[in-house]
C-alpha cells in the first residue's frame, strides 16, 4: 500500500506527531511548464524524491508534474491541510507527499487522520495462469453497510502482498437480485486487506469490524461490517501472474461471482487461462495479527 508520506522541518514538531523531518530538497520551483524540466533533470541523476513548489497556480502544475514524472516520489511544499489535501488527490493518485510549511503538531495530526480516510493501494493488470476446480469449501461473503458500484470491491489472496480484486455483487442478470452491499469474497482462511495496512483473515471478520472497499484505479474508503455470512460452497482456485510474483485466490464457482478485468468484470465460472484479470499488490511480508512484521515468510 501507497503511503503519503509528510514532512516538516521542525525536528520538535515532527517527533511529536511522528512525521518526517528535513529540509524540501532538492527543489523544484514551478512557476510555467518549461519549470517541469527540472524534475526530468534530477530523475535522471537518479534522484528518489523530488519536492515541489508551485507559485501561484495549485492543481494544475502537479497535474502536469505527476504526468510526467516517471521515477521519482513528488512531494509538494504546502500551507495548511486543505492544500494538502489537495495535492494528495490532484488526478486521483495525488503526489507522494507533502511538506508543510507554518504548520502545528494538532494540524499534523488532523492530516494524518484524513489519510487513514484516504489509503490508496497499487491496482495492477495480471495474467490468469490456471483455473483449478478444488471442491466444497467454506466460503465467506462479507456485506457492508455501503453501496458499492461496478468498479468497487474488495482485495482478497492467499498472501499478504498480493491480491485479487472481487467485486462487489452489482452485475444485473436474469436469475437474483443484486446485492451492492455484498462482496462474495472467497475461501474463509483467505487474507482480506484492512484500512491502515493491516490484513485480516476472512473467517476473523465479523459485524462491527471495518473493511477496506478497493476501486479499480487503487482508491480506497472504509465499510462496516454488517454480517459475515459463511457458507459452503463448490470453489476454484485461481493462479495469476503479474510483475514476476504469484497471485492466488480461492473463489466461489458461480457466474455471480465475479473478478475484476481492466475493462469490467469476469465471472468465476468463465474465467480461462490467458484471460488479463485486476490485481493489488503490496510489500508482502510476514504478518502478526494482521500488522506487517520484519521476518521472513514463505506462503504459496
Amino acid at each position: 500500500m501507497d503511503k503519503k508520506e509528510i514532512w516538516v522541518e521542525d525536528e520538535k514538531i515532527a517527533k511529536e506527531a511522528g512525521v518526517l523531518c528535513g529540509k524540501a530538497e532538492p527543489l523544484v520551483k514551478i512557476a510555467s511548464f518549461a519549470d517541469l524540466k527540472g524534475i526530468e533533470k534530477l530523475e535522471a541523476k537518479g534522484v528518489e524524491r523530488i519536492f515541489l513548489e508551485c507559485a501561484n497556480w495549485k492543481v494544475i502544475p502537479l497535474e502536469n508534474a505527476i504526468a510526467m514524472s516517471k521515477k521519482a516520489k513528488l512531494i509538494a511544499v504546502v500551507n495548511g491541510i486543505d492544500e494538502a489535501r489537495v495535492a494528495m488527490q490532484t488526478l486521483e493518485k495525488g503526489v507522494a507527499g507533502v511538506f508543510m510549511k507554518n504548520v502545528s503538531g494538532k494540524e499534523l495530526l488532523a492530516l494524518k487522520d484524513y489519510l487513514k480516510e484516504t489509503e490508496s493501494v497499487r491496482v495492477v493488470e495480471a495474467e490468469v495462469s490456471a483455473v483449478k476446480k478444488v471442491g466444497i469449501l467454506g466460503r465467506s461473503c462479507i456485506d457492508t453497510g455501503e453501496v458499492m458500484n461496478a468498479d468497487e470491491g474488495m482485495a482478497i489472496g492467499n498472501s499478504a502482498g498480493a491480491f485479487v480484486l472481487m467485486q462487489a455483487e452489482v452485475s444485473e442478470n436474469p436469475h437474483v437480485n443484486t446485492r451492492p452491499f455484498r462482496v462474495n469474497a472467497g475461501a474463509i482462511s483467505l487474507y482480506t486487506l484492512l484500512p491502515e495496512d493491516k490484513t485480516r483473515y476472512l473467517n476473523e471478520v465479523k459485524a462491527g469490524d471495518e473493511v477496506l472497499i478497493v476501486n479499480r484505479k487503487g482508491g480506497t474508503r472504509k465499510a462496516v461490517v454488517v454480517r459475515n455470512k459463511i457458507e459452503w460452497r463448490p470453489m476454484v482456485l485461481i493462479e495469476a501472474k503479474s510483475e514476476g510474483k504469484e497471485i492466488k485466490t480461492i473463489a466461489q464457482d458461480a457466474e455471480t461471482v465475479k473478478v475484476m478485468a481492466p475493462k469490467g468484470a469476469v465471472g468465476i465460472s468463465m474465467l480461462k487461462e490467458g484471460d488479463k484479470i485486476l490485481c493489488v499488490l503490496g510489500e508482502g511480508g510476514a504478518r502478526h495479527f494482521g500488522m506487517r512484521v520484519e521476518e521472513r515468510v514463505i506462503e504459496q
